[in-house]
């Protein structure tokens, strides 16, 4: 024979590597899944003044070197969680939120999974069971099997068979959560495509169809603001020269867009400006607006 005589434990040796290898390549897999889901999971999109920034490329660095006992670690630290009790926050709910506002447009993606006390006690000791199965694998295999020892193949291939399964289970529950994160993804895409939306994040406009525009972050206000800065005298601005000055430097911006007919409405309706008129002899009417005074509101309300 060329190929010499086939050693009496030759295929069952083959055999004990083939699944080894398969378990191993499945573990594997899981891993860099897990890596995709907790990175995906949590980040945020930041405006900068070079544009549009995400923080996805620094969650995929965070985990691009961690174990499987850290990944798994961290899933159920922060992406499995039990049912929240009344009047208890979160982390995610109460992350930075005592943080200023610096003016800038953020959105933070944030999936988790609720899940009861026994199933959490279940995905806590599968995951953990994994782990210790997986470095068992890895870095104690031939200490625990004999591999020239017949009786010991036999039990280290139906060893590994159970070790599949093992994994297997895993994967797809891992797949599902996947599934369900592309889902909320897709779904999160399709809102952001929408106008309302667009309005919402960019100009402060109500999607509801209504007036409750979040003004302070309205470009619109901004118009208005760097208009009384350059055309204000003592105090105030004509609002007509703020008009003319908005349409020229902010052709965008414009009360309809606001849902408004007139620019005093718009005004007024801020809570962020005084309107004041004056009449001129030929009974036309010039109206001004300036910033709101809280000392002027304070004198007011104390008389």
């Amino acid at each position: 024979m060329p190929f010499g005589p086939i050693r009496p434990l030759h295929n069952l040796n083959r055999d004990v590597q083939r699944k080894l290898g398969r378990v191993v390549l499945m573990l594997q897999w899981y891993e860099r899944g897990l890596k995709v889901l907790l990175a995906h999971s949590n980040f945020e999109v930041v405006q900068t003044e070079d544009g549009i920034r995400h923080t996805l490329d620094d969650k995929k660095e965070a985990v691009r070197t961690k174990t499987l006992g850290q990944l798994v670690k961290q899933f159920t630290g922060e992406h499995v969680h039990l049912p929240k009790v009344d009047g208890q926050d979160t982390e995610s709910d109460t992350t930075r939120d005592d943080e200023p506002y610096d003016g800038k447009i953020r959105i933070r993606l944030n999936s988790t999974t609720e899940v009861s006390p026994e199933q959490f006690e279940r995905i806590s000791g599968q995951l953990s069971a994994l782990v210790e199965m997986r470095n068992g694998l890895v870095h104690h295999f031939f200490e625990r099997f004999d591999l020239q020892d017949e009786a010991s193949l036999n039990s280290a291939s139906d060893y590994l068979d159970d070790c599949y399964v093992q994994v297997r289970v895993q994967h797809e529950e891992l797949k599902a959560h996947l599934a369900a994160l592309d889902e909320a993804r897709n779904m999160m895409a399709q809102l952001y495509d929408t106008s309302e939306f667009k309005d919402l994040l960019f100009y402060g406009i109500d999607p509801s169809g209504g007036r409750e525009h979040m003004w302070q972050w309205t470009p619109v206000v901004a118009a208005l603001r760097e208009a009384e800065q350059k055309l204000a005298s003592e105090g105030w601005t004509k609002l007509n020269d703020a008009i003319n000055y908005i349409r020229q430097h902010y052709p965008e911006h414009f009360p309809s867009r606001y849902r408004f007919k007139r620019w005093d409405q718009l005004i007024k309706a801020t809570n962020l400006f005084e309107l004041g008129e004056r009449k001129l002899p030929d009974n036309h009417t010039i109206v001004f607006y300036r910033t709101h005074q809280p000392e002027t509101a304070l004198l007011e309300s104390t008389e």
